[in-house]
C-alpha cells in the first residue's frame, strides 16, 4: 500500500496593503500577472479616472517603483530574491499608489 505524500499548496495570489492618499485597501494580485495589470487593478480599486496611465505602484519607501511594467509578479518569502524577470511582492507588503514621473506623471 502506498502512503500519500503531502505537497505544499501552490500559491496563486499575493495580498498587498495598497495606500493612496489617506486610504488603504487590501488588493489581491494574481501571481504571474504583469506589473502593468497590477497597476491598473490598483487604479480601478481606488476609482482613479484622471490620467490613470500615469499611476504606478511603489514600495513602502515611496521611491522604488515596481518596474519594468512588463515583468510578472512573484510571491516572495523572507529575503529571497524574486525569480529572474519578475518583481517580488511579500504577503501583506505595504505598497503606495502614486503618479510616476517615468510615465509622465507629476
Amino acid at each position: 500500500m502506498q502512503t500519500p505524500i503531502a505537497s505544499a499548496a501552490v500559491q496563486t495570489i499575493v495580498k498587498a496593503r495598497v495606500f493612496y492618499g489617506s486610504r488603504e485597501e487590501t488588493i489581491i494580485f494574481t501571481i504571474g500577472a504583469t506589473v502593468d495589470q497590477c497597476d491598473r487593478l490598483a487604479v480601478t480599486t481606488f476609482g482613479i479616472v484622471t490620467n490613470p496611465h500615469t499611476f504606478g505602484l511603489f514600495r513602502e519607501d515611496g521611491v522604488t517603483e515596481l518596474l519594468p511594467t512588463t515583468a510578472t509578479i512573484a510571491r516572495i518569502e523572507g529575503q529571497a530574491p524574486p525569480p529572474a524577470g519578475s518583481v517580488g511582492i511579500r504577503e501583506n507588503e505595504k505598497l503606495i499608489l502614486r503618479t510616476s514621473t517615468v510615465r509622465g506623471g507629476a
